[in-house]
């Protein structure tokens, strides 16, 4: 029925190795240096920010990041962890942690204010 020869081979080693995979985890088995290294990369990257998508532990893309932001004489701030992803803003290097996120706030906090009409 139209299948290429031994596609009904391939069905049951691909379930094993899954099976395999799926049993090593559960024992305490690096599964990823089973499957080979994976290398934290960057997807996006500029003088303000740069997004790294990561395996395992977020702390071992650091590194990372301040190579990237150290192009701009900028130092990284985390700012957000979501799906595999870690979020880092490139602020100056006098500048207070936390400065550059907080006037991004107050600044979408102003413009916010001035396109919603007013609930009063």
């Amino acid at each position: 029925m139209g299948q290429r020869a031994g596609g009904r081979r391939t069905a049951p080693a691909i379930i094993a190795l899954a099976l395999l995979i799926a049993g090593c985890s559960n024992g305490g088995i690096d599964v990823y240096r089973l499957v080979g290294p994976y290398q934290n990369h960057v997807i996006s990257s500029d003088a303000n920010s740069v997004q790294i998508q990561y395996l395992g532990d977020v702390e071992a893309t650091v590194p990372l990041a301040r190579q990237r932001c150290a192009q701009y004489a900028k130092v990284p701030e985390q700012i957000s962890i979501s799906g595999g992803v870690v979020t880092y803003l490139c602020r100056d290097a006098g500048s207070a942690p936390g400065q550059l996120h907080g006037e991004l706030n107050s600044k979408l906090t102003l413009i916010t204010a001035l396109l919603m009409p007013s609930r009063r």
